[in-house]
């Protein structure tokens, strides 16, 4: 009988992608085990559709609680005959002090291994997926499409496409409006159908980025949204998660970083290319838009 194995990831969009090396290395070490995959974002869902887990559940659900209860307590029978149902648990969750862990073992947790927390140095995907390595992982899949499942496109969107996503989920990361549009109004002029992703916290980001252009503005959910960035020719956004999930897609991407450190977040992916400034800051319009493929003078994406 195969296996059956539960993930748990914290965390935004990005955070959860960047744990999707960890299923990848699970497939590969039991092409037949049963994964599920315990998370708080929408990111969980698109990892079933991907094929990169069989099932999901909602970390966010009262259900998961009592890992993180503030004290320990006595276990809770609903939770542990969940847990105690699974073969090994993988915990991605940060746990420098091992509580965690110690409530997982307590409701039934047997084979377990745990994240600690990040450190200093190397990707964060890459700590994440050395978790793995009292089982015998498998190589960590450096330049490959994570989602590689085709994914059914919501539109038929004119071809060719390219997606711009101003917003992430802290201000500080925006690279600013007006060089946003700046890529927008390059690729409409290139004869590009345009789209702009908007999220709850996006919507000012993207109402600055593409005023007076005639690029349209899209609210999807993340899988349709993956099915649209897969159709894509060109990506170009910020530190976000929906960059996460461009690289991930293998989708050609221009990651622009400022303050945050590529080191440790950068996007994942085959064609993937990080640009950023100098002493944290961020990179120029001309440079973003050589990386995109659409410098003056220059035919086509």
């Amino acid at each position: 009988m195969s296996e059956r194995i539960l993930i748990l990831r914290a965390g935004a969009v990005g955070d959860v992608v960047l744990g999707y090396p960890v299923l990848h290395g699970l497939r590969a070490r039991d092409a037949g085990a049963h994964l599920c995959l315990a998370a708080r974002t929408e990111a969980r869902l698109l990892a079933v559709a991907a094929g990169l887990a069989d099932t999901e559940r909602d970390l966010s659900d009262a259900f998961f609680a009592p890992l993180f209860a503030p004290a320990e307590r006595a276990p809770c029978r609903a939770l542990a005959d969940f847990v105690g149902s699974f073969d090994r648990v993988v915990s991605l969750l940060a746990d420098p002090d091992g509580a965690i862990a110690r409530r997982l073992r307590a409701h039934g947790a047997g084979e377990l291994v745990s994240f600690a927390g990040l450190r200093p140095g190397a990707h964060a995907a890459r700590q994440l997926f050395a978790v793995l390595a009292p089982w015998g992982s498998a190589e960590f899949p450096e330049g490959r499409a994570l989602i590689a499942r085709a994914l059914p496109c919501p539109e038929d969107a004119p071809l060719p496409l390219a997606v711009v996503h101003p917003g992430s989920g802290s201000a500080v990361k925006n690279w600013p409006a007006a060089r946003f549009r700046a890529v927008i109004a390059r690729a409409l002029e290139r004869g590009c159908a345009v789209r702009v992703p908007c999220g709850e916290a996006d919507a000012e980001a993207v109402a600055a980025a593409t005023d007076g252009t005639a690029a349209e503005v899209v609210r999807l959910p993340l899988v349709a949204l993956a099915g649209l960035l897969m159709r894509a020719g060109l990506y170009v956004g910020n530190d976000s998660g929906i960059t996460h999930v461009a690289g991930a897609l293998g989708t050609p991407t221009v990651a622009v970083f400022g303050p945050s450190d590529p080191a440790l977040w950068r996007p994942l992916g085959p064609r993937v290319c990080v640009l950023r400034g100098r002493d944290g800051r961020f990179p120029g319009v001309e440079r973003v838009l050589a990386a995109a493929g659409m410098a003056r003078g220059r035919k086509g994406l």
